[in-house]
């Protein structure tokens, strides 16, 4: 019998704690721009002795023009595949690295770029997005490296659960930056402390624990022992093959729509939400913005222990934990967004369910980051390559969406957005129940079968 080395003083725990933080840095710089978009396209007015001064916005975009911007990282996700590629090629952690020092410092010189040209800003979003994709899916990659069964569901929500804390965390920083410094401040905070964490993580995490001379062997033997022991398939071509006919990696891709769709309307356009209803100040947005997100940065890794619990001691198989998990954030979540949309008018019944909306939708996303570790978890960036364009795709499409509903901003048109998204998270959470396994596939068998023949 292995020995188990513990969690929270290992190693292993370490690395979850640092790619926290890198997610943390990362994921500020989409945020910085969902606040930093509010400024830069509002009106502003000072009192100069008696009289009233309005100054037009620096930026005067239309809802369509501020759509494109806030989806322009998404379309990152049409790469997704090919960073799931370099990431099992190259390996996860060297990915990380490049992935997040260039679009630190594409922000640190967007306020810049954005004054020469609109769509100079737009395509260096969309490198920044595509960046980021490649960061995600490669996480994956490096936690089939570095991560015990036993321990993978917790040690992949700790590090995701620095989106949460991004959010909670920048929404009111930026605000106070914005109102203290103008918004190009909050552009280059955001990308300097990104800069600084992916240059910690390049110095200091390999892409395999062998590689690394800080961990015990005691430590290192329980990964390596405790790891599915599956070979990497030979012939590629029939692995992608696999992996876009798998009903099961589908149902998949279906839920990451549909979770992207709740956490776009949730998260993406709450400022704007917040703005539109109560007409609030910059800072006041910020620190509103931040409510529903804030529980969810300590959800997250407690789902993960849950998970891997329910699994570790029998109590279900990991098909069924999974599918209670889907069931409890998009059915549940439906349900709370067609009450937001009922009590639209009022803004305090909508704070706190999108409060309660985010813990449970947690909930769903755990299994979205997860679940293809455990589906193929000797090529999970691939399959995660995959799957991301489903989640992106969304990104891309309801922020378009949103801007054609919301045309004068009233709270009838953000009751629309609302029921749009619970009837897609419904969609989602059908599909993912009658479709979806979490059994590994033996697509690496199938591959090794038929590279056998060609050999023969």
């Amino acid at each position: 019998m292995i020995q188990k080395a513990q969690l929270c003083h290992s190693k292993r725990f370490f690395v979850a704690f640092l790619l926290f933080l890198v997610k943390l840095c990362a994921t500020s710089l989409s945020a910085n721009i969902h606040m930093t978009i509010v400024e830069m396209t509002s009106s502003k007015t000072e009192m100069i002795g008696n009289q009233t001064i309005t100054h037009a916005p620096e930026f005067n975009w239309n809802s369509y023009e501020k759509g494109i911007v806030l989806s322009a990282d998404s379309y990152g996700g049409l790469f997704s595949m090919l960073g799931g590629y370099l990431a099992w090629k190259f390996g996860g952690s060297t990915m990380i690295s490049m992935c997040t020092l260039t679009p630190s410092i594409l922000t640190i010189l967007g306020p810049v770029l954005v004054r020469y040209s609109f769509y100079l800003f737009f395509v260096v979003q969309a490198v920044a997005g595509v960046c980021h994709v490649f960061v995600y899916v490669s996480i994956s990659e490096f936690w089939s490296q570095w991560s015990p069964m036993q321990d993978r569901s917790k040690l992949i929500s700790i590090g995701f659960s620095g989106i949460y804390a991004s959010s909670i965390i920048t929404y009111p920083l930026c605000g106070f930056l914005i109102h203290q410094f103008g918004w190009p401040a909050a552009f280059y905070f955001t990308g300097g402390a990104c800069f600084a964490a992916s240059l910690c993580w390049s110095i200091m995490i390999p892409n395999e624990p062998s590689s690394a001379k800080w961990i015990s062997k005691k430590e290192l033997t329980y990964i390596k022992q405790n790891q599915e022991q599956l070979g990497k398939p030979s012939s590629v071509l029939s692995l992608f093959k696999n992996i876009i006919t798998s009903k099961h990696v589908l149902a998949l891709g279906g839920a990451k729509f549909a979770y992207k769709a709740g956490h776009t309307i949730a998260v993406t356009y709450l400022p704007t939400y917040i703005k539109d209803t109560i007409n609030a100040g910059i800072q006041n947005i910020g620190i509103l913005a931040s409510i529903p997100i804030t529980v969810s940065v300590f959800a997250l890794p407690l789902v993960g222990y849950a998970i891997d619990t329910l699994r570790n001691h029998d109590l279900l198989t990991l098909t069924q934990v999974h599918k209670l998990f889907i069931s409890i954030g998009f059915v549940g979540g439906s349900f709370l967004l067609f009450l937001i949309a009922y009590y639209s008018s009022i803004f305090m019944m909508s704070i706190i369910c999108l409060t309660i909306f985010k813990i449970i939708l947690t909930t769903s996303f755990v299994v979205t980051i997860s679940m293809s570790n455990f589906l193929a978890p000797q090529c999970a960036s691939l399959v995660n390559g995959f799957v991301a364009m489903f989640f992106h795709l969304s990104g891309i499409v309801n922020p378009i969406l949103i801007g054609f509903i919301v045309t004068d901003h009233s709270s009838s048109q953000w009751s629309v957005c609302y029921c749009t998204v619970g009837l897609i998270l419904l969609v989602g959470a059908i599909l993912f129940l009658i479709f979806s396994s979490s059994e590994p596939e033996n697509w690496e068998n199938k591959s090794d079968s038929e590279q056998d023949c060609e050999n023969r």
